[in-house]
């Protein structure tokens, strides 16, 4: 039995483990980064909604989101359980990369969820402005309704068209 340990821990140290978990640091955007990607989300103003969308000329509502946040930082690295991955459908997004923050911390370009019930989250969007404050807000989504990148008011604490607000905040990324 100790020869199997001993070979088990030679093999890892062979392979480059460490055992504290992987090299790279997850952490939110800032506050700078997270503005630049709404800038950019807002050149896409009016593009075309298509599922699965990921760069112009159309988007679907994570698409949007992952091309502007790469457009602002250049890479994109998100990590998708123990892998870094550069790209994401909302739910691992939301699962893995985002910082829940209050209402009052937005800033513009942060990440709004909402949902229809049927998953944790369904809909993803950048948060603009306040309307009014921390009741109705502004995002940035591409909208499948719509068909195409819009800015739309969104009560949080009410249902709208069957679908209601999760949660808000900063997109984590590995760097």
């Amino acid at each position: 039995m100790l020869a199997v340990a001993w070979l088990t821990l030679l093999a890892c140290a062979l392979a480059g483990c460490t055992g504290a978990g992987p090299a790279w640091r997850h952490e939110p955007v800032t506050v700078e980064e997270a503005g630049k990607a709404l800038a950019w989300a807002m050149t896409q103003l009016g593009a075309p909604y298509l599922w699965g969308g990921r760069e112009p000329p159309a988007f679907d509502s994570s698409g949007i989101i992952t091309w502007s946040y790469r457009q602002a930082l250049g890479v994109l690295q998100l990590r998708y359980e123990n892998q870094v991955v550069n790209d994401l459908p909302h739910r691992y997004i939301y699962r893995w990369n985002f910082q829940p923050l209050s209402l009052e911390e937005l800033v513009p370009g942060d990440l709004v969820y909402i949902t229809n019930g049927t998953a944790e989250v369904t809909h993803g969007a950048m948060f603009v402005r306040w309307i009014e404050p921390y009741t109705v807000m502004e995002f940035l989504d591409a909208s499948s309704r719509q068909q195409k990148v819009v800015i739309q008011p969104w009560p949080v604490h009410e249902e709208v068209q069957g679908q209601r607000f999760v949660a808000a905040g900063r997109l984590k990324v590995v760097r």
